[in-house]
């Protein structure tokens, strides 16, 4: 019995990390609901922000994945004092805009958590409910990173596994 259980899990996890065009994804972005004060447990843990040193209780769990947005573009807001802050905009598919809504109606005034790779790139305030599948994120990276090159290997990750959950999805029904 532990044989066959064993048996098809390695399958599946075959099916779930193998595709059909052979493409390789190099960035895999997590997003986190968090919260500024509270406990650390067994569901949370401590992030700190690489370069404002910021710290928020993280819980363990992504709530989304690359997987549930289109696409990703570089924005730019003006600020109240006629600056500009450049940023992302990540764009949710429909699966996304669902969690976006639930996540960001659930935590309000919590923050959400971007890790690229597990390591923390990214903080946002979430200070309205989204409703329309567009999250703006700040992002910190080191001084001189390529925003254009960082946005291609997002696009390609979204790409990539949101057609292989797509398929997926379909193949269960």
């Amino acid at each position: 019995m532990k044989k066959t259980i064993l048996a098809f899990a390695l399958a599946a996890l075959t099916l779930l990390t193998s595709s059909c065009d052979d493409e390789e994804v190099k960035t895999m972005l997590m997003f986190y609901t968090c919260e500024a004060k509270n406990t650390v447990g067994l569901s949370r843990q401590t992030v700190k922000m690489p370069y404002s040193n910021f710290e928020v209780i993280a819980n363990k769990r992504e709530c989304m994945t690359s997987a549930d947005f289109d696409s990703v573009d570089i924005a730019e807001v003006r600020t109240p004092n006629g600056g500009a802050i450049k940023g992302f905009l990540f764009n949710c598919n429909e699966r996304g805009v669902k969690k976006l809504f639930r996540e960001t109606s659930a935590n309000l005034g919590g923050w959400i958590l971007l890790t690229e790779n597990g390591n923390p790139v990214g903080l946002r305030k979430i200070d309205m409910i989204i409703q329309d599948g567009k999250l703006f994120m700040l992002l910190e990276f080191p001084k001189g990173t390529d925003l254009t090159e960082k946005l291609m290997d997002y696009n390609k990750s979204v790409q990539v596994l949101s057609k292989r959950v797509t398929e997926e999805e379909n193949s269960l029904w």
